[in-house]
C-alpha cells in the first residue's frame, strides 16, 4: 500500500535555517571528534559522546566521521518505528505504522520537541509485517546512504549564505520489542530467540550476559 511521506532533506534544511540549531550541530561534531582520540571514558556518563560508539565511527573514507572537512557538517540521527491503532485497541489490521527521525546532534532538551522531530512516513491501514517492512524502509535507507557517502548540499544555511554539505549518519533505530523484531527481520519475541547470540528457549528469558 502507498504510504504518506515527507521530505527528510526539507527537515534538515529547516533545521539548518536556524542559527542556534546549526551551531549545536557544529559543536556536537567538534566534541565527537575530540572524543575520538580519548584514551579513557569518564566514570559518569552525561552524554552519548561519553561512550565509545559515536566518537569511534569512521566515514566512508576511513577517517573519523565527525572530523569536519571545510564547511561540511556531519550530523547524527536516530530513527524510530512503531505501530498504533487510531481507533484504540490492538487490532493490527486497523493499525498504522510510523517512521520518525530525530537529530542526535542537538542537545537532549531540544531533540524531542515536536518542531525538531521529523515524521518521515505514515503507513495507513495496517502495520507491516516482516515481509513487507523492507518496502517501507527503502526510502530512509536510500536517504542515509546518499547522506553517508556523498552528503547533501544545501544552497543556503543560517551560518553559510553560499551553502554547505551535510553528511548524515544513522546511529540507531529505536523500537519496542515487537517493532524491533519486525524492522530487524527477527523472530517474534514469543519465540524466545535472542537477537545477540544463538541462545533459544524460554529458560533463558531475562539473561543479559550475551558474551557467554
Amino acid at each position: 500500500l502507498a504510504a504518506i511521506q515527507w521530505s527528510f532533506d526539507d527537515y534538515v534544511a529547516r533545521m539548518l535555517a536556524r542559527s542556534d540549531l546549526e551551531l549545536h550541530c557544529e559543536q556536537f561534531a567538534d566534541k565527537a571528534y575530540a572524543a575520538s582520540s580519548r584514551s579513557t571514558q569518564p566514570d559518569i556518563w552525561r552524554s552519548i559522546l561519553d561512550g565509545k560508539y559515536l566518537p569511534s565511527v569512521n566515514g566512508p573514507d576511513g577517517m573519523p566521521f565527525f572530523q569536519r572537512r571545510g564547511s561540511d557538517l556531519p550530523i547524527a540521527f536516530a530513527a524510530h518505528y512503531d505501530g498504533f491503532n487510531l481507533e484504540g485497541g490492538k487490532n493490527a489490521r486497523r493499525g498504522w505504522g510510523m517512521i520518525s527521525i530525530k537529530c542526535l546532534s542537538l542537545p537532549l532538551h531540544l531533540q524531542n520537541l515536536p518542531e525538531n522531530v521529523h515524521i518521515h512516513m505514515l503507513i495507513p491501514g495496517f502495520e507491516p509485517d516482516v515481509t513487507s517492512m523492507n518496502h517501507y524502509w527503502r526510502s530512509p535507507v536510500d536517504i542515509f546512504k546518499e547522506g553517508w557517502t556523498s552528503g547533501v548540499r544545501f544552497s543556503r544555511t543560517a551560518g553559510h549564505p553560499t551553502g554547505r554539505v551535510a553528511k548524515y549518519f544513522l546511529a540507531c533505530v529505536c523500537a519496542d520489542s515487537v517493532a524491533r523484531a519486525t524492522v530487524g527481520g527477527f523472530l517474534a519475541i514469543t519465540s524466545h530467540h535472542c537477537t545477540m547470540c544463538e541462545c533459544t528457549g524460554p529458560t533463558l528469558h531475562g539473561r543479559c550476559d550475551w558474551e557467554n
